[in-house]
Parts: structure tokens; C-alpha cells; sequence
């Protein structure tokens, strides 16, 4: 069966479940497969970044709990960290990337950087650096 919500229509927007508290939206396509045409955007609340040094790292606009920029400061650091605005109910998935040239040049070092996660934080550990290095990252639950 096909259910077409909004055929023709332009701009709409389905709420399902509540705007104020926990909902969950499941898609099962048993064999089959879910098809998204268009874009996905993940919303999350405001997330705060620390680091290990005495610097403060800045998010890009419309960073948030699943996926965003963030550019660690210029002072000595090896940890930048992500405090999620929402608990995970199990630690995340990440996946970061370099954004700019100086986090392409600490991933080319011998001890590059890497990522782990807990269910509050995301913490993206490297060796020394005094750069602004930038990072993408992506979180996912299991």
C-alpha cells in the first residue's frame, strides 16, 4: 500500500507525538527499505563544548546532539568535548572528519585523532595542539 501524506502540497509539516516531551518514531520496512527524497535534518537542543586546556571551542550555527562543526580554541589542548543537551540512552555512535586544514594536519600525524562517546559527552582526543582545528562530526544511537 502507498499512504501519500500532503501530495502536491508544498511546505507541509507533520507533528507526530508530542512537541514538549520524549516521543519515538519507528519506520520498519522489514525487508524492504526506508526512502528518504530530500534532505534529513536532525534538530537538538544547544550543545556546550570544553576542552583541556583553558580555551573554549565554538560550535557553527545549527550544530547540535546528532551532527554539527566544532573548532577547538588556540590554546594548548588535547581533548575537545561535546556535552550533549539530551542523554543518550546508550553512548552514540560518532564519526568526526576534519573540517579545515589544521584538523586535516593533526589526522596525518602518526598519532591521529580519534573519537569516543559516552551517553552525555562526545570527546574528540588528539595529540598536542595549539591550533583552531575544525571537526564534523555525526552521532547515531544504537
Amino acid at each position: 500500500k502507498t499512504i501519500n501524506i500532503g501530495t502536491g502540497a508544498i511546505g507541509n509539516v507533520i507533528t507526530i507525538g508530542t512537541t514538549t516531551g520524549a516521543a519515538e518514531l519507528n519506520l520498519t520496512a522489514g525487508t524492504g527499505r526506508v526512502v528518504v527524497t530530500g534532505q534529513i535534518k536532525m534538530v537538538g537542543g544547544t550543545v556546550t563544548a570544553t576542552e583541556s586546556g583553558v580555551g573554549v571551542p565554538t560550535y557553527t550555527a545549527n550544530s547540535g546532539n546528532t551532527a554539527g562543526i566544532i573548532t577547538s580554541s588556540t590554546t594548548s589542548h588535547t581533548t575537545v568535548i561535546t556535552t550533549f543537551t539530551t542523554t543518550w540512552t546508550n553512548a552514540p555512535f560518532c564519526v568526526i572528519s576534519p573540517a579545515n586544514t589544521a584538523a586535516g594536519a593533526i589526522n596525518g600525524e602518526a598519532a591521529s585523532a580519534f573519537v569516543t562517546t559516552a551517553a552525555t559527552t562526545m570527546t574528540i582526543n588528539m595529540t598536542a595542539s595549539t591550533t583552531a582545528s575544525a571537526w564534523s562530526y555525526h552521532c547515531f544511537a544504537n
